[in-house]
C-alpha cells in the first residue's frame, strides 16, 4: 500500500464484472485510468518485506500475561520437539497508511444480486456525483465501500440507471435502482498494526475484522482491476484465463482445470501478512454450445442422463452468435448474453393463455419438436384511404413475420419498425436472442394449425425461415434462456459459452481424479510459483523466494503403536514416517463373527458397467480369494467362521428391487455382516447398498471392488479387515504406554462434531448434517456415532443436547461412570463462528452435562470441558528451509508451528500430523475456544500446558482403527466427517438431483420445507456402522 504522505491513492479502479461463479477482471474507467493504469496498480500495491526477528517480540509480549476477549489466551508457546526454521506461504507489510480510510454501506432499492449487484456497484463508483472520489474508492461488490476521502455527504441515494456492460447507454425502460451510500466510520488501518505489537494486557481492537476487511478489499482491488483475462471466484481467489501466470488442464467431459492464487490479509503477532497460496478450480471449456454437449455426452459417466446435462448447463452464460454483430462507441462488440435456465421442459409458459402455451413433448426436446405459437405483427395505424375496389390475385402462404409476440414475449428483427401500438415500448427493445416459447405439460391444449391471429412453428423453422439459418445439429436438445414462465428457445449451435464461469458441480469420479493429478504438486514447484506468479498476480512484487517469511517451528516425536502379539500380551509397533504395518500382529480386541456371506453384483441396465462382471475368471477362483481373506481374518484375531455359500446378484441398477429384496432376505436369515463385491467404485451402488444395510434392515455391510479383491494382495485383505473387527466393535490398535496422561487415566471422552452442508447440485431444500463420534473408554478404539438433520445451511447443531446426552449414556454403560473430563474436536467452523460455538452450542453441550451429572459433580467443577475447532480449509502451508525433507520435500509428521503466523492472544497452532503421500502437505489448523481441562491438569507449570494439547492431538491422529498410518486429523474428526458424509447417501434425491438413485431414507418432512429424518437402524445405532 502506498503511503499517503506521498500523495498516492491506494484505489486504481473497480471490478470488471463476473463470470459463472466468479469476477472478471479488468475495467474501464476513463481515458485518464487507462493511460495510467499499469503504473498506478505498481505504484498503490502493499509493499512487503522481510521482517525482523520476530522471535524476540513474541517472547517479550508472552511475559505481558496478555489477555483475550472471550476465548482462551495462549498460556504459552510449546517448547517440545526438535526445533526447525521453516519457510511459509505469507509476506509481511512493511507499512501501514497513517491517514484514515473512510467506511461506507451500501443498500439497494428495488433489492439486486449476483451479476447485476456487480454491474450496479460499479455504475455507481462512476456516477457523477463521486466524480471527484473516482480513484479513491474501491468496493468489495457487496455492501461496502473503502474511500480514501471523506465524502461530501455521510448519507446520500444516488439513483443508477441500469445498463449491461459493454453498453453505452441504458435501454428503454431500464430500472433504476436507488443506491444509499451511507458513511459507517472511519478506519485507522495503523491501529491494528499498533495493537500487535501493544505490550498492554488490557489492549483491544474493536475494529480489527473491519479494519481486515478493509485491507482485503484494497489487496484484492489490483487483481479485479488490472486485466480483463483474470477470474475471480469470490473475494480471494484469482485465475488468469489465459496461460501468462498460470497452467490449465483437462478435466474431461467439457470441463478445464486452471491454477490460479488465493490471497488474504491475516493478522499476526506484531505484524500484518498477505497469505498467497495456489488454488486450483473447474473452468467450463470456452467452447460453442453444441460442441460443449457433445463432448459432455461422450465423455462423462452420464453422458446421457438428461437431467444430468440440464443440471450440468443450467445458469451458464452463453453468447448468442445468429445475429449480426453490435458495436459500442469504443468500437468494442457488444455481446447478447444469456443465462441457460434450463432445458424445454413440459410445463414451461403454463400462465400463457390455453391454445398458445409451447408444445413441449418431453423434457429436453429438439429444435424440431419444441414448438411454439407465434402471433403475427400487428398492423400499423394508419388513417384509411378510400379507393376502388380491385380483383385480388391468390394470396401465397405468408412468411414467418419480422415481428411477432409470444404471450408476453416478442421475436424482433434487428430494426424493429416502428409502431404506434400499444406495445410500442417493447418492439423498440434490443432484440431477443432467440426464439420464445413456453411449454404445456405433454402436448398442449389443441388449437389452430394457423390463425389469422397467428400459428405455431417449430424452433428449427423458425430460425431458417427468419434466420435464414439452417440447423446443422437439430437433433440437439435445445436451451431455455428466458424463465419458465416465460421461455426462449434457442438452438445450441448458435451459442458461444462465455469465458471465465468457474464450475461449481459437483465433479465424477474420473473428473476428480484428473483434478488430483492436475494439482498434486511438490512443495518446491508450489512454493516456487508463489514467490514469482503468485505475488505477481495479486499485485505484489513477485519472483523472489526470499519474500516469503520465516517461521520457528519443532518436530514432536512420533508415539509407538500397540497391538497384541501373536500368542499373549501386547506388541509395540515403531512408527516410521508416520507409518508402520502389520505383519505378525492381532487386533487388540478381536471379535467374533460366526454367520456371514459374500455375494457379487453384477449391473445388466445400460450403463459403462452393464454386463461388467464384479468378479472375472482371469482373476483366478472367487472361493480362493474368499478362503485366503477368511485366513487374513483369523490371523489378525477374528473369530470367525467359514462364510456361507456364493450368492451372485444380477440387478439392473441400484434402485433395482430386488437387491433390497436380498438385503431384506440376508437380515431376516441372521447374518452378521455381508461382504459385497461389485465390479466398479459405482457411488450410488454404493450408496444403496449402505441405505439398505444401515437404515432400513441393519446389517453390517462392507463393498469390495472384485478386481481389488483378485489381486490377493496382504495390504488390501489387511484393511477389509481392519472394517470388518471395527464394524463388529472391536479395537484395532491403541497408543499404549505411549497414550498422554489426560486419556490414560480413563477419565476424559473425546468427542468429534462436524456438520456437512447441500453442495452444488443438492435440490434447494437439501438438509445440513450433523454427525456426533465419541469414545467409550481409554482405548480410544471404538467411536460409535450419532446424527442428526437439521435445517439446510445451518453449521450450529441445534439437537446438540440429545446428541451428547446419548454418547455420556454410552460411556456411563460400560464404565459405570461419567467422565470427568470431556473433550471436544469441533470440525467444519471457520474463523467467523468460533463466537457460535461459544454463544450457541456451548450452553447445549452445558445443558447436557446438567441434565447427566449430580448435582455434587456439577458443584466441584465436573465435568470439565475444552472445545478445539479444527480447521481443514485454510491456505497456510510450510516449506522446508534447508534440505532435509523427505524424498518429496514435505516437512515430516508432527511438524508443529504455533508462532511466527498466529496471534499471542489466541491460543492456536499448527500441526501436520500425517506423511504425505502426495503433493504438498497441508497442515491442521487448531484453535482453543475453551479449555477447563488443560489448564487444571498442568496447573503449576504453564508452559507445558501448550505442549500437552499438542500431543494429545498428535496421539488422536494414530488411532484411527481404518489405517497403519498417522492421518492429517484427530481420529474423532475424521470420523466425525466420514459419518457425514455417509449420511449423504441415506437421502440422495436431496444430495444427488439425477433419478435412479435411492430413496430418501425415512425423510417424510413433518410440513413443507421441514427437514427430513435419517434413524440408524436399532441393530447398529451404538456401533460402528459408517466405517
Amino acid at each position: 500500500m502506498s503511503n499517503p504522505k506521498r500523495g498516492g491513492s491506494v484505489f486504481r479502479g473497480v471490478d470488471r464484472g463476473r463470470g459463472r461463479g466468479g469476477t472478471q477482471g479488468g475495467t474501464d474507467r476513463g481515458p485518464n485510468f487507462r493511460a495510467n493504469q499499469q503504473q498506478q496498480a505498481r505504484a498503490h500495491v502493499p509493499p512487503i518485506y522481510q521482517p525482523p526477528d520476530v522471535g524476540k517480540l513474541e517472547d517479550k509480549l508472552q511475559s505481558l500475561n496478555l489477555t483475550s476477549n472471550s476465548t482462551p489466551p495462549r498460556p504459552a508457546y510449546g517448547t517440545k520437539g526438535q526445533k526447525l526454521t521453516l519457510y511459509t506461504n505469507y509476506v509481511a507489510m512493511i507499512s501501514t497508511p497513517e491517514k484514515p480510510v473512510y467506511r461506507y454501506a451500501l443498500s439497494f432499492e428495488p433489492d439486486v444480486k449476483g451479476r447485476k449487484l456487480v454491474q450496479v456497484i460499479r455504475l455507481l463508483l462512476q456516477a457523477p456525483e463521486l466524480a471527484q472520489f473516482h480513484h479513491d474508492m474501491v468496493s468489495d461488490f457487496r455492501t461496502t465501500c473503502i474511500s480514501l476521502k471523506k465524502l461530501d455527504q455521510d448519507d446520500q441515494t444516488i439513483s443508477i440507471v441500469y445498463r449491461a456492460e459493454h453498453e453505452d447507454d441504458p435501454r428503454q425502460g431500464a430500472t433504476t435502482y436507488r443506491v444509499r451510500v451511507l458513511f459507517t466510520n472511519e478506519l485507522s488501518l495503523g491501529d491494528l498494526a499498533v495493537y500487535l505489537s501493544s505490550e498492554n494486557p488490557l489492549a483491544t481492537c474493536d475494529n480489527k475484522e473491519v479494519i481486515l476487511h478493509a485491507f482485503n478489499i484494497i489487496l484484492s482491488h489490483h487483481t479485479r482491476s488490472a486485466s480483463k483475462t483474470i477470474t475471480m471466484i469470490g473475494a480471494s481467489r484469482s485465475f488468469p484465463m489465459q496461460p501468462t501466470y498460470g497452467a490449465m488442464g483437462k478435466l474431461g467431459a467439457g470441463l478445464t482445470v486452471v491454477r490460479g492464487f488465493f490471497a488474504s490479509v491475516r493478522a499476526a503477532t506484531s505484524r500484518i501478512l498477505i497469505n498467497v497460496n495456489v488454488s486450483n478450480a473447474a473452468f467450463y471449456a470456452e467452447v460453442s454450445l453444441d460442441k460443449l454437449i457433445e463432448i459432455f455426452r461422450r465423455e462423462s459417466d452420464n453422458g446421457n442422463n438428461i437431467t444430468k446435462l440440464a443440471s450440468f448447463l443450467k445458469r451458464l452464460r452463453i453468447r448468442t452468435t445468429h445475429l449480426p454483430e453490435k458495436k459500442n462507441q469504443a468500437g468494442e462488440v457488444i455481446p447478447r448474453i444469456r443465462t441457460i435456465c434450463g432445458l424445454a421442459t413440459p410445463g414451461d409458459g403454463r400462465d400463457l393463455p390455453q391454445g398458445k402455451q409451447p408444445k413441449v413433448p418431453f423434457f429436453g426436446a429438439d429444435s424440431k419438436m419444441v414448438e411454439f405459437w407465434l402471433e403475427k405483427e400487428a398492423p400499423a395505424t394508419v388513417a384509411p384511404v378510400p379507393r376502388a375496389p380491385v380483383p385480388r390475385a391468390p394470396v401465397p402462404p405468408p412468411p414467418v413475420p419480422r415481428s411477432g409476440v409470444i404471450g408476453a414475449y416478442y421475436l424482433e428483427d434487428e430494426t424493429p419498425k416502428k409502431s404506434k401500438n400499444k406495445n410500442k415500448n417493447k418492439k423498440n427493445k434490443k432484440p431477443n436472442a432467440g426464439a420464445p416459447g413456453p411449454a404445456s405439460p405433454g402436448p398442449a391444449a389443441p388449437g389452430p394449425a394457423s390463425t389469422p391471429q397467428g400459428s405455431y412453428i417449430s424452433v428449427y423453422d423458425f430460425f431458417q425461415r427468419k434466420h435464414q439459418k439452417i440447423l446443422r445439429k437439430p437433433n440437439l436438445p435445445v436451451v431455455n434462456v428466458g424463465t419458465r414462465e416465460k421461455p426462449i428457445y434457442l438452438p445450441p449451435e448458435f451459442c458461444e459459452v462465455m469465458p471465465g464461469q468457474s464450475c461449481d458441480q459437483k465433479l465424477s469420479e474420473s473428473q476428480k481424479q484428473n483434478m488430483i493429478a492436475f494439482s498434486v504438486r511438490n512443495p518446491a514447484a508450489n512454493r516456487a510459483s508463489i514467490a514469482g506468479d503468485g505475488l505477481t498476480l495479486v499485485g505484489l512484487k513477485g519472483n523472489n523466494p526470499s519474500l516469503l517469511i520465516t517461521v520457528s517451528a519443532r518436530l514432536l516425536g512420533e508415539p509407538a503403536v500397540c497391538y497384541a502379539g501373536q500368542y499373549a500380551g501386547q506388541k509395540t509397533i515403531w512408527v516410521k514416517n508416520g507409518g508402520w504395518n502389520m505383519t505378525g500382529v492381532r487386533f487388540i480386541e478381536s471379535t467374533r463373527l460366526t454367520k456371514w456371506t459374500y455375494v457379487t453384483i453384477e449391473l445388466t441396465g445400460k450403463g459403462p458397467y452393464q454386463g461388467k462382471e464384479a468378479y472375472s475368471s482371469t482373476m483366478g477362483s472367487l472361493p480362493e480369494a474368499i478362503s485366503e481373506f477368511t485366513d487374513r481374518l483369523k490371523k489378525h484375531g477374528v473369530e470367525c467362521s467359514d462364510p456361507d455359500v456364493h450368492q451372485g446378484l444380477q440387478i439392473e441398477n441400484a434402485d433395482d428391487d430386488k437387491l433390497s429384496k436380498a438385503i431384506e432376505t440376508l437380515a431376516t436369515d441372521g447374518y452378521e455382516l455381508v461382504l459385497f463385491i461389485i465390479p466398479a467404485k459405482i457411488t450410488d451402488l454404493y450408496g444403496r447398498i449402505k441405505y439398505l444395510g444401515d437404515v432400513r434392515f441393519g446389517i453390517h455391510t462392507v463393498c469390495s471392488v472384485g478386481s481389488k479383491l483378485g489381486k490377493f494382495s496382504i495390504d488390501y485383505e489387511a484393511n477389509v479387515a481392519l472394517k470388518f473387527n471395527l464394524k463388529l466393535g472391536g479395537i484395532n490398535q491403541s497408543l499404549g504406554t505411549e497414550c498422554p496422561k489426560v486419556l490414560k487415566k480413563g477419565e476424559t471422552m473425546v468427542v468429534g462434531l462436524d456438520v456437512t452442508h447441500p453442495s452444488a447440485g443438492s435440490a434447494d431444500n437439501a438438509p445440513s448434517i450433523a454427525g456426533m463420534v465419541a469414545s467409550v473408554d481409554n482405548s480410544l478404539g471404538q467411536w460409535p456415532a450419532i446424527l442428526r438433520i437439521q435445517a439446510g445451511r445451518q453449521e450450529m447443531v441445534s439437537d446438540l443436547t440429545a446428541m451428547l446426552k446419548s454418547r455420556l449414556q454410552l460411556w456411563q454403560a460400560k464404565n459405570k461412570t461419567l467422565p470427568e473430563n470431556i473433550l471436544v474436536y469441533r470440525d467444519g467452523v471457520s474463523e467467523g463462528q468460533y463466537k457460535m460455538v461459544l454463544n450457541d452450542e456451548l450452553p447445549l453441550l452445558r445443558q447436557a452435562c446438567k441434565e447427566m451429572y449430580p448435582a455434587t459433580d456439577q458443584n466441584e467443577g465436573r465435568p470439565r470441558l475444552t472445545i478445539v475447532v479444527v480447521g481443514k480449509r485454510h491456505h497456510t502451508r510450510f516449506y522446508l528451509a534447508e534440505q532435509s525433507a523427505d524424498q518429496r520435500q514435505n516437512t515430516k509428521p508432527g511438524t508443529v508451528v504455533d508462532r511466527g503466523v498466529t496471534e499471542l492472544r489466541n491460543w492456536d497452532f499448527f500441526l501436520q500430523s500425517h506423511h504425505a503421500i502426495k503433493g504438498t502437505a497441508r497442515p491442521a489448523h487448531y484453535f482453543v475456544v475453551l479449555d477447563e481441562i488443560f489448564g487444571h491438569f498442568c496447573a503449576g507449570d504453564r508452559r507445558n500446558v501448550a505442549d500437552e494439547l499438542e500431543t494429545v492431538t498428535q496421539s488422536l491422529c494414530y488411532v484411527y482403527g481404518r489405517s497403519t498410518r498417522a492421518i492429517s486429523l484427530p481420529a474423532p474428526v475424521y470420523l466425525a466427517d466420514k459419518l457425514c458424509d455417509r449420511a449423504r447417501f441415506y437421502l440422495p434425491r436431496m444430495f444427488d438431483a439425477a433419478p435412479g438413485t435411492a430413496e430418501s431414507a425415512t425423510a417424510t418432512p413433518a410440513a413443507a420445507g421441514a427437514a427430513p429424518s435419517v434413524v440408524i437402524h436399532s441393530n447398529l445405532k451404538d456401533s460402528m456402522f459408517y466405517i
